[in-house]
């Protein structure tokens, strides 16, 4: 018995854009989250002196999240989100209730 005969797909290719066509719009870059700096102003003398920052924040969707900012201004840790200002507090005191007796677990290295 032959085989059926199979009649190959062809695609044509697309039509190249003409000189005076213009691009798509590029949608907007989203808005950056506002630092505690933006919302309550300038930083106390002494938290510009501590050994770290946390700053909360309220997002794009108006739930909270804190960071963990290093004295070089660079995010360490970022929470989850939170309903209200006062959980996002109450996360913060438990990072740093918790914090200074954490272990390290290495979750990358493959039993042997």
């Amino acid at each position: 018995m032959p085989a059926p005969e199979v009649m190959p797909i062809v695609e044509k290719m697309p039509e190249p854009m003409s000189a005076t066509e213009e691009m798509p719009a590029v949608e907007k870059a989203p808005e950056p989250m506002l630092t505690a700096e933006d919302i309550w102003g300038p930083l106390s003398a002494t938290a510009k002196g501590a050994v770290a920052v946390f700053e909360i924040l309220c997002d794009c969707a108006g739930k909270f999240r804190f960071h963990l900012k290093a004295t070089n201004g660079q995010i360490i840790a970022v929470s989850q989100s939170y309903l209200t200002r006062q959980s996002a507090e109450k996360g913060i005191a438990s990072v740093k209730k918790n914090a200074p007796m954490a272990k390290v677990v290495d979750q990358t290295v493959t039993a042997t």
